[in-house]
């Protein structure tokens, strides 16, 4: 589970410099069009270029992927944790024994979040 959504986490960590990249292009361009005009060759159709807009909007997209790929991987890895407390047969703030039931429970409920956030993966 882990493993995927890392792949995911690193394309993401990718994707979210590339659009970084491109905003600051956009941005350089921008600022240096009203300096010199653009030369081409003759013939040659005039590059596409890409607005400042899309930059920005494919920059806060990417931020925002990011961003939820990270809460979901801090997701599974809070209930990987509480799942490793939850299999103890002592209550560790009570002190109190367990049994079976209550553990399995507790468990039970940890996996559903894991189970969740993969099928969203």
């Amino acid at each position: 589970m882990c493993a995927p959504l890392a792949t995911k986490e690193r394309a993401a960590d990718k994707a979210l410099s590339e659009a970084k990249g491109h905003l600051d292009q956009v941005q350089v361009r921008l600022e240096g069009a009203g300096e010199q005009p653009a030369k081409r060759g003759l013939g040659r159709p005039p590059k596409a270029l890409m607005s400042l807009e899309q930059a920005q909007q494919a920059f806060e997209m990417a931020s925002r992927e990011r961003e939820r790929l990270s809460q979901q991987r801090q997701q599974v890895k809070q209930s990987l944790l509480a799942i490793g407390q939850a299999n103890h047969f002592v209550d560790l703030q009570g002190g109190v024994r367990r049994n079976g039931q209550p553990i399995a429970s507790d468990i039970r409920a940890h996996i559903e979040t894991i189970r969740t956030v993969a099928q969203h993966a």
